[in-house]
């Protein structure tokens, strides 16, 4: 997956607005209407952080971003991990919305860090 233009976007974000210390992003390459790739990647203190690729069959997309964004919000405001964890567990927050339909997500904590643990997105309830 290419990260280099994302890469490129966010160095130009904190060159415009100088007061952003961080930034942070969801990769998605379709190959499909359902199969695709996905990655996050973070960058914060002039160092970028990024996931693994997950191959992922989707039911449906909406709230994937959104779930991304709460993950990473709350591995941050609960300070439990380090930047490559925090990026890890957003991505598999993400990656587990992906397989609910409609757009809230119902995947726990516990999942989210199975499915980061694990480096698999398949997940047993």
């Amino acid at each position: 997956m290419l990260t280099s233009t994302y890469k490129e976007g966010m160095l130009e974000i904190t060159r415009q607005f100088p007061n952003v210390k961080s930034v942070t992003s969801v990769l998605r390459n379709m190959y499909t209407v359902e199969e695709g790739d996905w990655m996050g990647i973070y960058y914060v203190d002039g160092k970028f952080y990024q996931t693994s690729i997950h191959r992922v069959h989707s039911l449906e997309a909406v709230g994937a971003g959104d779930a991304y964004g709460a993950a990473f919000v709350h591995g941050l405001i609960n300070g439990w991990f380090d930047s490559q964890k925090i990026v890890d567990f957003a991505i598999s927050a993400s990656v587990l919305k992906l397989m609910i339909q409609h757009d809230f997500n119902v995947v726990t904590q516990e999942d989210a860090f199975k499915i980061m643990n694990s480096k698999s997105t398949n997940l047993s309830r």
